[in-house]
């Protein structure tokens, strides 16, 4: 998609909060039994045209936030719509209720094997690395498209996993385009925003921002995020486990040293080798620039396959 054209629907689709005709769906069912409670919106399991669909739906019960969370929403589906990779998680399209105007649904396929860290509990002896490999995958797709899409809020929760084993990005609620078009509306204030997703924060995001202007995320900020997710992976543990403190969490990112490499008792997986660590380091410079890209990563993934 041109780049231009993208920017201009996701305007328009923001302002309006109207979507192409083309992503309406029809005949979709939901249990409203709530499995999942995300930041801005509820994900219940339906069915639609005889599969297995998870039906994200906008929590409008707040008017302060209702045209935030709407705007939020339709660049989602937006962005979502616009992206097709084997790492990401495919999207149906919006559903609304008949007779509720307001409400608006995102669709996609059910996982029944839910987030990489609950199948990772579950089988706990599966091999880390093709699935570090594919999230750089699927960042790699991103990054590399036209806008480049920065995903922003990146973490093992917005991992899902395939019923062949397969890792695959989710959560597109706060993605951007590389050109500014923030979408990070999913709460009342950057504060609470933050908040959720502190632990993978980059410091450039943390450092000085005023709390009325949109976070400022870029591909090097998802990198350090790409980090923490490889640490989540290889340990079972969020960044930062040993402490529950917002204040020295937030130090110790500011302070630029990274996370703490795990014992081996620490460590739910034996092949977390030094180049991988060091890898892993990379991610967490305090210097964007020297953070490897989605596609270096990729291909340093790769070799440390191809070895083992």
């Amino acid at each position: 998609m041109r780049p231009l054209f993208l920017h201009g629907l996701i305007r328009l689709s923001r302002k309006s909060t109207r979507f192409p005709s083309r992503l309406s769906l029809k005949g979709v069912e939901y249990d409203r039994k709530m499995v999942i409670r995300g930041g801005y919106g509820d994900v219940y399991k339906g069915s639609w045209e005889g599969r297995a669909v998870a039906v994200k739906v906008a929590r409008l019960y707040d008017e302060s936030t209702r045209d935030k969370i709407l705007k939020s929403f339709s660049s989602e589906a937006v962005i979502w719509c616009n992206v097709n990779h084997e790492n990401l998680v495919p999207f149906h399209g919006v559903y609304r209720p008949p007779g509720e105007d307001v409400t608006i649904c995102l669709v996609s396929p059910w996982m029944d094997n839910g987030n990489i860290n609950q199948y990772l509990q579950r089988y706990p002896n599966t091999n880390r690395l093709p699935l570090i490999l594919d999230v750089a995958r699927g960042l790699q797709y991103l990054h590399t498209m036209k806008p480049a899409i920065i995903h922003s809020d990146l973490k093992g929760d917005n991992i899902l996993m395939t019923a062949s084993g397969k890792a695959c990005i989710a959560d597109f609620g706060i993605a951007a385009t590389r050109n500014g078009f923030m979408m990070n509306v999913f709460s009342c204030t950057q504060t609470q925003s933050i908040c959720g997703t502190l632990r993978w924060a980059a410091p450039e995001i943390l450092a000085d921002v005023p709390v009325d202007q949109p976070t400022q995320h870029t591909c090097m900020s998802d990198m350090h995020a790409f980090g923490c997710v490889c640490y989540q992976i290889y340990t079972g543990k969020v960044p930062y486990w040993e402490t529950e403190s917002f204040t020295t969490v937030l130090k110790h990112i500011m302070s630029g040293r990274g996370l703490v490499r795990p014992s081996r008792s620490e460590c739910a997986s034996r092949d977390l080798n030094d180049e991988l660590w060091n890898f892993m380091a990379a991610c967490w410079q305090l210097n964007p620039s020297g953070r490897p890209t989605a596609s270096s990563a990729v291909d340093f993934l790769q070799s440390q396959q191809n070895q083992a």
